[in-house]
Order: structure tokens, then sequence, then C-alpha cells
């Protein structure tokens, strides 16, 4: 239950008592656009320098180049979970968390190489999930509730039922981040806002054990991306 009213409690005081506009971004990085907490949050004397700001040379590249060319560049060529058939890319396989923990090390490899074959691979997965958000805030795939299973159709009933866990989409709120990190897209932020306006909304009716142990667990991982919002902000109104 503490975890429960940790995450409502963060929610609320973002929700409610501020109202804000996004950074100003800059076309070239510099000192004055890198992020630290502010507001309502705990300032830190260092902070994460934005993907692509370092390029890695040597050995370290050479590493990041092997991984583009192979498993991680290709992964979706190799496996149908994360391919054109996933959840997170419109088809109808399953919402699991595979094709977004996969996305979540494709995307910050594909900015820090600056590999634009590897960014285009990732931005289809990245507009279909901003794309996929209802009105209410809630994004991805949505149970079919009409739906029939046989009586050996277990798996399937299971997969359906499952399509609005939390916890998959706690991992995309990480890729999301990642990709705004590089790219300062706005969409990212009204989205994410929007998503954490349902959640508040819902959370006491769903909690996060509601589908699976994971969400519950790994619980931390969406307060993680609900404190990012305001370090991204400017804050220009307290209610």
């Amino acid at each position: 239950m503490r975890r429960q009213l940790g995450l409502k409690t963060l929610l609320r005081m973002i929700l409610i008592f501020c109202t804000f506009n996004l950074l100003a971004a800059s076309e070239t990085r510099s000192s004055s656009s890198y992020v630290f907490n502010r507001s309502l949050l705990v300032e830190l004397e260092y902070t994460l320098l934005p993907l692509g700001d370092i390029q890695p040379q040597g050995w370290l590249r050479h590493t990041l180049e092997a991984m583009r060319d192979g498993m991680t560049g290709h992964l979706d060529e190799l496996w149908e979970d994360v391919g054109p058939n996933c959840g997170w890319i419109g088809g109808s396989g399953p919402a699991w968390e595979r094709p977004v923990y996969w996305l979540d090390g494709l995307v910050p490899l594909a900015y820090i190489l600056n590999d634009q074959k590897l960014i285009n691979k990732g931005q289809k997965y990245i507009e279909w999930i901003l794309n996929s958000q209802r009105e209410d805030g809630f994004f991805g795939q949505v149970e079919d509730t009409t739906r029939k299973f046989g009586e050996n159709e277990h798996y399937l009933a299971y997969v359906e039922k499952m399509k609005e866990d939390w916890w998959p989409r706690m991992v995309a709120l990480k890729v999301l981040q990642s990709y705004y990190d590089a790219t300062v897209d706005q969409r990212v932020i009204d989205f994410m806002l929007k998503y954490f306006k349902y959640q508040q909304a819902n959370i006491e009716e769903k909690q996060l054990d509601h589908w699976s142990h994971w969400s519950k667990t790994r619980g931390g991982e969406n307060l993680a991306s609900t404190s990012t919002v305001p370090s991204r902000l400017e804050w220009v109104n307290i209610i």
C-alpha cells in the first residue's frame, strides 16, 4: 500500500499544484541546457549528460558498433516478439515488456552512435506509442473484453487480459525519456503528463498489482519516470 500511496502522492504534487511550459530547447547543446532537478525535487549537484553529447571512440565505439551490427540492431529481424507484429508497433502480438526492453537499449545506442538507420528503426515504435495515446491518457494496446476464448486457449486469454498492465508501460516511459533527452521532442512531455493524469485518476481502483506482481515489484521505476517530468519543465504558475 505504501508504494501505491507514494505514486499517487507524487502524481498529485506534479499535476495539482503546478502548471508549466516546456523548457525552450536550443538547437546546439550547451551547459545551460543540461537538466537539473528543480521546484519540488531535491536539487542535484550532478546530472546526466544528454544522449549524444559524448561521442565514443576507440574500443568503446567498436563495442557499440558491434551491438549495432549484431542482435541489438537486428533483434526485430530475429525474434517475432519484438518484430513487426509485436504489440508495441500496432501488431496483434503480445504487449509484453520485451519490445520496450529492447527499445530501452536500441534508442540510446542509435543516438549515441548518431546512426540514422538505427534511429529510424526505433522511431517507428516511438511514433506508434505516441500516437496510441487515448484522450484519457492511457496508451498502448487495449484489452478486447468481447473476445471469447476456447478451453484450449488459456494462454491467449491471459495475453489478452494483460494488455493493459502497468508494468510494460513503465519500461515504455523509460524509452520515451531517452528519446526526449536526445531530441527534446515536446510531444513526450505532453504525453507523459497526460498519462500520469490517467494514473492519478485510476491508481486507487487499479493498483499496481491489479494485473501482475511485476508492476508492484517494479513500481519504483514508475516513480522514477514521474519525477523526471518537473526536471524538464519550467514552472510558470503555482496554484
